[in-house]
């Protein structure tokens, strides 16, 4: 081997050790890079972590108020259909005591028009009996003919006159009299229960 030979062969040895030193080196700057990241990568995670946890803690409280808000809109309602049920109740009470009132009203009305038309009906007759003029004994002493304007055989209902408080019925003999005088019935029992009696004839 030259002398030429073997500085060459040494520098190709040093040129190799340096490459791999340099490659050595190039590794543990990525290995470091890397560790960078990873480190970089947990501190985000962490932040992220901890804004989750923030945001969970206020989602709760946000729940909370959200259940407690309901509770009062629960006891709100609540509070509404009792009342509406009261109001309903009461409702219920003045529809029974106004439908009370007026059929107490109706039927004092009827009363008071019943009673009424009976004194309007003993007001008439006193005044017919007042104006009726009397009937005169002939001097012969004969009774006088009653010259009335109705035939109680006409009527073909049973009537009575309130002068002598005497009824005909259909079929008897006719009997004149003064219309003004003439007192109507449905029956023998309803003539007789206002203190007529049947006529003899």
């Amino acid at each position: 081997m030259s002398i030429v030979t073997r500085p060459r062969r040494r520098i190709g040895t040093i040129l190799a050790a340096l490459a791999v030193t340099i490659s050595l080196i190039g590794c543990s700057s990525q290995t470091t890079l890397s560790k960078d990241q990873a480190a970089a990568k947990i501190t985000a995670a962490q932040t992220t972590h901890a804004d989750l946890a923030k945001r969970a803690s206020a989602a709760d409280a946000l729940a909370a108020k959200l259940a407690k808000q309901a509770t009062l809109l629960e006891a709100e309602v609540a509070k509404g259909q009792a009342a509406q049920a009261k109001a309903e109740s009461t409702r219920d009470a003045a529809k029974s005591s106004l439908a009370a009132a007026q059929s107490a009203a109706s039927a004092s009305a009827a009363s008071a028009q019943a009673a009424a038309a009976s004194q309007a009906q003993a007001a008439s007759t006193a005044a017919a009996q007042a104006h009726q003029p009397q009937a005169q004994t002939p001097a012969g002493g004969h009774a006088p003919v009653n010259h009335g304007d109705m035939n109680t055989a006409a009527t073909g209902r049973i009537v009575g006159n309130a002068n002598s408080k005497i009824y005909h019925v259909p079929g008897q003999a006719g009997y004149r009299m003064n219309s003004a005088n003439a007192v109507y019935f449905n029956s023998e029992a309803e003539a007789q229960a206002a203190g007529y009696r049947k006529s003899l004839r």
